[in-house]
């Protein structure tokens, strides 16, 4: 799930820029230091790498030698670049002209040398390429041989051995260190043409460009290459699509070669995959961190935030998706005045890589405000679908709405948008490029359609709309070609630095942010809309000083109108969402490893072509799954801990809500939570009933007897919480972070195991706390 990482305030640096703007000085301190755990410390560094190409095995496409070069390389150079820079091999002796074409001179001659010596000699060309003239250009990076060497990832834990790289030159191109931050691309030099060597130096090249992509929020994109012997191919990798030469024999064709590598030397940052918006300060001493600088606008309209605090990072094993990282900020004058702006609160800042065709963030809270507000112009009137809906929910919750509806009060259960801005765009696909998938398998491994990783990096942060099912379901594994759309950078900053109800450690506070999320769904639902996300990372409690605390449902990036796709998180999903399996239809058998017994639901006829498609009832039951979670997973008490395992088991999932059978659970319970059995089993019923109802054609925007109970839960909750004060600690040190099921049946989670945890993060991690808690934090579903 969420890995929350902890960054402390840095001193102003000192001010020796590089050629990037966005590093000052070298240390070995970065925002990630704090959060270097088991697996990634214990775990063979390839056997990682594998795991991170068997995600990427959809997500690259090939092309020729000469299309990668005009379509994904940095920069290409023209005819006069590349006469000069032949000119230049010829007078240094390295190439001659035989028959009429350029060919290596025997300077070049590698046979017989061991392989640390074997490609050194490119280094030297690399030095010579330098020199040439290239207008309003100066060479940016340098060819590094250093296959003995590792460059410094500045994390604790990481293992960077790479045989060369392009690095950042610094002022009169002396290079002082060898940190993984200023490698513009790798390189990986094998002798060896056989599949096994084939095979590990691609392993080398994307997993030093998945842990760059990942560690660093600059890089927007990165290159590699990799050479078994005379065989070479470029390697672009990006938040879209990857994309991989065909293989150019280097030996025979010289010219080639040499564009290539202009094609890097003489390359300006951004196009290396540098974003000029975001400035790196690396830390001065040891008790610092890093922080980065961001810029939101343009022009004179440009603000300036420092992190201070990392409350998300997506820790996708795939580089492809939406990379969504989530910091606390303060607003700064500029990317070198690190001075707090005076009388600026600390806010939220977001930064995702959106698909193109997708709204954003601001647009969709737009448009659901619009909406909320022509519901409140109509909702008056006799007899409208407006007033319908209305009267379906209790009077408490009418007048609560009501106080809500003055003067646009409901804006405050969602978060408030500061600024935000629309930022670069990828690489389209080459239309010649041809999807590959079988660049990335093992000689020798039979092909499996899936394996106990692959079911924990978040497969829905990697497909588009385009390439889902009409259902809304993902289809995992694919059945077709990827799509490859563009993805675009967008950054929102958020006003509120809330904590969510999965770091709250008390029960009242959590239930009192449920409460106040649930009147954001409320709302939501009123206007015609679905959430499609709920969970704890998205429900947070605002409390700031002196006065009343609100819930906010947060996290709008997946919501929309009634008819259109599903989503959600583990945890929470609806199990109609999850399944695919409109509940009427679906029939289970009992389930041995679930303390509960299962009743076939009741069945009825509906057109077979309808759909499941996420509606109002989907999200009230991951809100009735969330309470549930809460009030057994969330509590530490053993007994009700090890009930949450087995009821939300993927094989449980139906029957956690078709079952009236509450004797275990009830069992399981704190036994100052005993009372509250029967309350959340009624709801259970109720929005079972109201699923076996509904009419899935067409689609109903409401049905007020689930929210109402689902109230009344979390109300009474809220009272029982309060009345026992801190008499009884386990329900003052909630943990409701999920610890969810495996995606197979008959696999129960380590301890303390999240569901999409990477191999790089410990099954037994602690979440760390902030004095600011977790805003915005997430889980995402394989899938969806």
């Amino acid at each position: 799930m969420d890995h929350l990482i902890s960054l402390k305030r840095g001193a102003t640096p000192a001010n020796d820029e590089d050629v990037t703007k966005g590093l000052v000085k070298t240390s070995s301190s970065t925002p990630r230091d704090a959060i270097r755990t088991t697996i990634e410390l214990t775990t063979n560094v390839p056997n990682r790498w594998k795991h991170i190409a068997a995600s990427m095995k959809d997500e690259v496409v090939e092309c020729s030698f000469k299309r990668f070069m005009e379509h994904y390389s940095p920069w290409q150079p023209k005819k006069k670049e590349l006469r000069e820079a032949e000119e230049k091999l010829i007078e240094e002796g390295w190439c001659e002209i035989e028959d009429g074409r350029l060919a290596w001179t025997e300077r070049l001659n590698v046979n017989g040398r061991d392989e640390n010596n074997y490609f050194k000699d490119l280094e030297t060309i690399s030095r010579e390429l330098e020199k040439i003239t290239v207008p309003e250009r100066s060479a940016t990076l340098r060819l590094i041989h250093k296959p003995t060497n590792r460059a410094n990832p500045e994390i604790t834990g990481g293992s960077h051995m790479m045989d060369a790289s392009y690095y950042l030159i610094e002022g009169e191109g002396d290079i002082k260190d060898y940190v993984m931050a200023k490698i513009g691309a790798t390189n990986e030099y094998k002798l060896s043409k056989s599949a096994a060597v084939v095979y590990q130096n691609r392993l080398q090249a994307v997993g030093n460009a998945h842990f760059a992509l990942l560690n660093d929020p600059r890089r927007m994109f990165m290159f590699a290459t990799t050479i078994e012997c005379d065989q070479l191919r470029l390697w672009y990798f990006s938040r879209s699509h990857s994309a991989v030469s065909e293989p150019l024999n280097w030996k025979n064709k010289p010219r080639l070669f040499a564009a290539a590598l202009l094609s890097f030397i003489f390359a300006k940052p951004a196009e290396l995959g540098y974003d000029d918006s975001i400035k790196r300060h690396l830390a001065t001493t040891s008790e610092e961190q890093a922080f980065y600088i961001y810029r939101v606008g343009k022009g004179g309209k440009a603000r300036y935030f420092k992190t201070v605090n990392s409350l998300f990072e997506n820790q996708s094993l795939n580089i492809t998706g939406r990379t969504t990282r989530v910091w606390e900020v303060e607003e700064v004058a500029s990317f070198d005045d690190l001075v707090r702006k005076p009388g600026t609160p600390r806010r939220v800042l977001k930064d995702v890589w959106l698909d193109s065709s997708t709204k954003t963030e601001k647009q969709i809270q737009e448009a659901l405000f619009q909406d909320v507000d022509n519901f409140i112009q109509k909702y008056g009137e006799p007899g409208s679908p407006e007033q319908i809906a209305f009267n379906s929910l209790n009077p408490d919750i009418q007048e609560t709405l009501h106080r809500l509806f003055e003067d646009r009060n409901y804006r405050r259960h969602f978060l408030s948008i500061d600024c935000d801005i629309v930022g670069h765009t990828s690489k389209t696909r080459h239309p010649h490029a041809t999807p590959c998938p079988e660049i990335f398998d093992e000689p020798g491994v039979a092909i499996q359609p899936a394996d106990i990783w692959a079911s924990r990096f978040d497969t829905r942060d990697t497909l588009s709309p385009a390439e889902r099912d009409t259902t809304g379901t993902p289809k995992v594994p694919r059945q077709h070609p990827r799509q490859h759309t563009t993805r675009r950078q967008y950054r929102v900053v958020f006003k509120e630095v809330a904590p969510s109800m999965q770091t709250l450690p008390k029960l009242g506070d959590a239930m009192r942010a449920l409460k106040g999320g649930l009147f954001g769904l409320i709302i939501m639902f009123l206007a015609g809309w679905v959430h499609r996300d709920v969970s704890a990372g998205n429900i947070l409690l605002d409390a700031p000083d002196g006065q009343v605390s609100r819930g906010i449902i947060a996290d709008l990036e997946y919501s929309k109108k009634f008819n259109d796709a599903q989503t959600g998180t583990p945890l929470f999903i609806a199990y109609e969402i999850e399944s695919g399996q409109r509940i009427e239809k679906q029939r289970l058998q009992y389930d041995k490893k679930a303390p509960i017994i299962v009743k076939a639901p009741a069945t009825r006829t509906v057109e077979e072509d309808v759909p499941v498609r996420h509606n109002f009832l989907h999200d009230l039951e991951s809100v009735w799954r969330l309470y549930l979670w809460t009030i057994l997973g969330g509590v530490d008490y053993q007994p009700s801990q090890e009930t949450a395992r087995q009821l939300f088991r993927a094989s449980a999932r139906h029957a956690t809500l078709s079952t009236g059978k509450i004797k275990a659970f009830s069992k399981a319970l704190h036994p100052a939570m005993k009372g509250l059995a029967e309350g959340c089993d009624t709801t259970r019923g109720i929005l079972y009933t109201e699923y076996q109802e509904y009419d899935h054609h067409p689609i109903q925007p409401l049905s007020g007897e689930t929210t109402n109970r689902l109230m009344e839960l979390c109300a009474g909750t809220i009272t029982m919480a309060d009345s026992l004060g801190d008499s009884v600690p386990e329900l003052n040190n909630l943990h409701i972070q999920g610890k969810r099921y495996q995606g197979q049946d008959d696999i129960a989670p380590e301890e303390g195991q999240d569901e999409h945890q990477t191999p790089s993060r410990s099954a037994g991690q602690s979440i760390p706390r902030h004095d600011s808690g977790q805003a915005h934090s997430k889980v995402r579903r394989k899938g969806g």
